[in-house]
Parts: structure tokens; sequence; C-alpha cells
């Protein structure tokens, strides 16, 4: 092979290439694009979405949404991760050794849960402190539209949504664990996102920001579990005889 240093290999000339860069980064390309829809979303159409849904929006189907709209809240999410990992903790604690191995992929099934619900709710917590992005509610009650930076009122504040992120978080977990089952589980999420913009609770840019949110969390705690040689599976030999 010709080194010399007139000359380069194809992989170091490529590595160079601006569009190469980026598609190795998925979540880097990913959250560029779906930021250029938030701000796309935020001038051109929020308004008229919300103004529709709340003037012509049919109400069996608002009625139906604002049951939909109840399994994106945390409790049940939040409480199946923990559940996992303490279950987990405790089996390597008190289980048989001959379970062992199964208990410490339990245990590391919960922490990848645990881990991927907190940091993707973090992330939202302080996003909508810190963007002050003020409710739909707040634009047909008092015309009030735009941003209201570092208003920690979590009652007025919108951007991302916090429910859009639990369920895209929880459901990208479930489809690390259940890959087969992954397009019925994104399908489910993208429900639950729609209630909250269905319902008047969020605009569509907060609702695509928090399933980024969710999204990026939870692949980003797999893939640190990979490198570190802890592959995440869920133990299914508890469930047979």
């Amino acid at each position: 092979m010709d080194t010399s240093p007139g000359k380069k290999s194809l992989p170091q000339f490529q590595s160079q290439n601006p569009l190469l860069c980026i598609a190795s980064f998925p979540l880097t390309s990913y959250f560029i694009v779906t930021s250029i829809l938030c701000l796309a979303s935020y001038f051109f159409w929020d308004r008229e979405v919300v103004m529709f849904m709340r003037h012509h929006q049919p109400k069996e189907v608002h009625t139906f949404f604002s049951y939909v709209t109840v399994l994106g809240e945390g409790g049940l999410w939040y409480g199946l991760a923990f559940l996992m990992l303490i279950a987990g903790w405790l089996g390597l604690r008190h289980g048989r050794a001959a379970k062992a191995a199964s208990f410490a992929a339990l245990k590391r099934a919960g922490a990848f849960f645990v881990l991927s619900m907190c940091s993707s709710g973090l992330v939202v917590v302080l996003a909508k402190g810190l963007i002050g992005r003020m409710r739909p509610r707040l634009l047909w009650r008092e015309d009030l539209y735009g941003l209201y930076p570092f208003t920690f009122d979590y009652s007025i504040v919108s951007f991302p949504s916090g429910h859009t992120q639990t369920i895209f978080a929880a459901m990208t977990v479930f489809a690390v664990f259940f890959p087969r089952f992954r397009i019925p589980f994104f399908a489910f999420a993208i429900l639950v996102g729609a209630s909250r913009i269905f319902t008047n609770a969020h605009f569509v840019g907060d609702v695509l920001m928090g399933a980024f949110v969710g999204i990026c969390c939870t692949i980003l705690w797999k893939r640190y579990f990979e490198q570190h040689g802890q592959p995440i599976r869920l133990p299914l030999e508890f469930f047979r005889r």
C-alpha cells in the first residue's frame, strides 16, 4: 500500500467528508432534523393546529384521546422500571445460585430501564424550565404565545412534552427487550404522543422533541451497556417451565 504523504487512503478521505461524518452519528443528524421541524412548527403551524383542535375537533375524538393520554403518565412506567431493578437485586442477594445469571440479567435490564427513563425525564424537566415555552391553553385563554425562559412553573411550560418522552423511552426499552414487536410498540408510542396534541396539552413541536429525547437517551444507554460488555436482555427463562 502506498502511504506516501501526498496520498490519502480512501477511509481517511471519506472521514473528512462532512455528510459522511453526519451519517456516522445518526443521533446528531436526527437531532438536527427534529430541531428544524420544531422551529418550523413554532413559526408556521402550531397556532393553527391548536386552534383547529380547540374549535373543530369532534367531541368523541377528544374524549377518546383524553383516555389514551393517561397512558403517558410516568407512574406506571417508572414504577415498572424500578420494580425490575429491585427484583433483580433481591434475586441476586436471596435467590438460588443456579439462577444468578438470570437475576443479573434482570437487574441489568432494570438498571437500563431506570436510567433511560430518569435521564430522559431530567432532560425534559431542565429544557422546560430553561426554554419556557408557554402551553397551548395560554394561547386561547390569554392570547399568549411564545417563550418565557427560566420559567420553572411547570404548569405553564410545555417544551418538550413529558408524557411523550415517557412513553417513547418506555417503548424504546421494550423494543430492545422484544425486538420482534418494535413496530407495535412504536405505534403505541405515536398514539400516546398524538394524544397530547388532540387534547390540546401540547404543541406539535413539543411532541416531536419529547419523542426524540425519549428515544435518544434510551439508545445512548443501550450503547453504554454494550460497550462495557453488558448486553441488554430480558431473562425470559423465568417464564418457562
